[in-house]
């Protein structure tokens, strides 16, 4: 059987919502370190980079990128077409 939902009130619903950068940043380091036991390597963006780290810490650079691109949390960007 399931638990009836009921309905969060404001201030329940912007803790959660707070909380969301946190979680996607522990889900990130948890999701690099299990590639990198079970694979041995993880490519990822650094600096303008696209590195691959391998386990025992060395890194291969694969590519030059762009820059990041700040973004104030809040703010809507738009793709041009």
């Amino acid at each position: 059987m399931t638990e009836p939902t009921r309905e969060l009130s404001e201030a329940e619903m912007l803790y959660l919502e707070a909380m969301i950068p946190e979680l996607a940043r522990s889900a990130s380091k948890l999701a690099q370190a299990q590639a990198l036991t079970t694979r041995g390597k993880v490519v990822k963006a650094v600096n303008g980079k696209v590195i691959e780290l391998y386990a025992d810490g060395t890194t291969r650079v694969l590519k030059e990128i762009e820059p990041p691109m700040p973004v104030t949390p809040g703010t809507k960007r738009y793709r041009k077409v």
